[in-house]
């Protein structure tokens, strides 16, 4: 950034707040006798030095295994023949994720609306994880490496399958319910899924619709599903009619069937660092989707990183990001567990019928996070008002915006009317990857109609249109 940030109206960082980057800044510092004398040198230090670094992160994010590596990375062998991580390494992705939620803490809030909204905590989540977990195990025989799928709302009970499953090594793929059948067969049948969670109806622009006959074509369509498990998404007693009924059942019960079992001891089967965790879809814009295979230790390690290191979320924040279960922004969300913070599910429209209900929905949760497409805040900025005087949003300190490059005219109108130096981090990734190549920082300052750097560890480059690598000439 060219200049002096005397004038500058956007967030810039305290030389005197301490924050968990810094910790780990200076853990490296010290463990390997470095001294960074920039920003740029301690990131260049990051990708040089990549293998010290993600372990650093590791330790420092305090990512329990059960079985120690004997190796960090296999510098030696090209990524087209996938480096193998940590091997020797044994873990758990649930098991991370709710291992620092205190009992009596708020894991999720459910908020159907700024004022019906449902509380779960730490410890009931852990219960019915639990629960549930059993059930799958010893009464419908999911066992590791089987594959879950799900064609679901963005709701607490999503959230417990999604943690039961990878709590037995099974891997999970979902969809959101605004998919058609053949856009979920497309998908799920190159899976084949052992279990299918579902929702029964979906709901949005306050207008309930029925899934029944998606969820009929898309049960015939994946012939070996041996049990679908339906979801509640309203409180409605519409009547629902499924062909293949003997394989159905409701979420609660499955919770019931718990009750009848003699040995369910709190299980998490440990595996490899490279077992695999979820699967993520291409759009299908070009040809059939493409499944993405992504590790229980990689993305762990990747989301630890990005929400530890990177936003220095911990258990005081609260988390609203809008998303469906079928973006990778779900996947994201749902480990900010492992942080002991909070998260606020939403699964409306967060513009029609009314367009101010998700920062509603932040004034009543008192959220520190709000993040979101890009098109929400680009819509904020053509509605014009003066949020920050209609609603008590003091509580943000983060905005996180993605899926599109955020107008520079967007940045003044957040940090004019939703919360003055707010950070405004413009993250960009990738369902590739299940994570960020850039954005948000609490070190360094906001430039308008940019992303503030690139992630630590994450060594990007961009290209001109002859393939030659554009150098950044500013100033640091």
């Amino acid at each position: 950034m060219n200049g002096h940030l005397a004038d500058h109206k956007f967030y810039v960082p305290n030389e005197n707040e301490d924050n968990a980057e810094k910790r780990l800044m200076r853990y490296i510092q010290n463990t390997f006798n470095v001294n960074f004398g920039s920003y740029e040198e301690w990131y260049k230090w990051t990708i040089t030095n990549y293998a010290l670094f993600w372990e650093a992160v590791l330790k420092q994010c305090d990512i329990k295994l059960s079985s120690p590596y004997h190796k960090i990375v296999e510098e030696d062998v090209p990524i087209a023949k996938i480096p193998k991580w940590f091997q020797g390494a044994r873990l758990n992705y649930a098991e991370n994720c709710l291992k620092n939620g205190v009992d009596g803490h708020i894991a999720f809030i459910q908020a159907n609306s700024p004022t019906e909204m449902h509380f779960y905590d730490y410890a009931s989540l852990r219960q019915d994880v639990h629960r549930l977990a059993s059930v799958m195990r010893l009464k419908f025989n999911v066992k590791s490496g089987d594959v879950v799928c799900a064609y679901v709302s963005n709701r607490y009970e999503t959230a417990v399958a999604m943690l039961a499953t990878t709590s037995l090594g099974a891997v999970w793929s979902s969809a959101s319910v605004d998919f058609g059948a053949i856009g979920v067969i497309d998908r799920f049948s190159q899976l084949s899924p052992k279990l299918f969670f579902t929702s029964d109806f979906a709901v949005y622009k306050k207008k309930i619709h029925s899934l029944e006959e998606n969820i009929n074509e898309i049960v015939e369509g994946l012939p070996t599903l041996e049990k679908v498990i339906v979801i509640p998404n309203t409180s409605t007693n519409i009547p629902t009619a499924y062909t293949q009924a003997n394989k159905f059942c409701t979420f609660q019960e499955t919770m019931n069937l718990f009750q009848s079992l003699a040995d369910a001891t709190v299980y998490f089967e440990q595996v490899a660092f490279d077992h695999p965790l979820f699967v993520m879809f291409s759009s299908g814009t070009t040809g059939p989707p493409k499944g993405m295979i992504h590790t229980v230790g990689g993305t762990l390690l990747k989301h630890a990183e990005e929400h530890i290191i990177q936003a220095n979320i911990n258990p005081n924040d609260t988390i609203l990001f809008y998303t469906t279960c079928g973006w990778m922004m779900w996947n994201w969300l749902l480990t900010v567990l492992f942080t002991g913070a909070t998260i606020v599910l939403f699964d409306e429209c967060p513009l029609d019928p009314d367009p101010h209900i998700l920062l509603k929905i932040v004034q009543n949760t008192k959220s520190t996070i709000l993040g979101s497409g890009a098109k929400v805040f680009d819509e904020y900025t053509k509605m014009g008002s003066n949020f920050k005087s209609i609603y008590n949003l003091s509580s943000l300190r983060l905005l996180l915006s993605t899926a599109s490059p955020l107008k520079t005219s967007t940045f003044d109108f957040l940090n004019d009317h939703i919360k003055p130096e707010v950070v405004i981090g413009s993250i960009c990734g990738g369902t590739d990857i299940i994570g960020c190549f850039m954005g948000a920082t609490l070190n360094r300052p906001v430039v308008p109609g940019e992303c503030q750097h690139f992630y630590l560890g994450m060594n990007c480059s961009t290209f001109n249109e002859q393939g030659i690598e554009v150098q950044d000439t500013r100033e640091n």
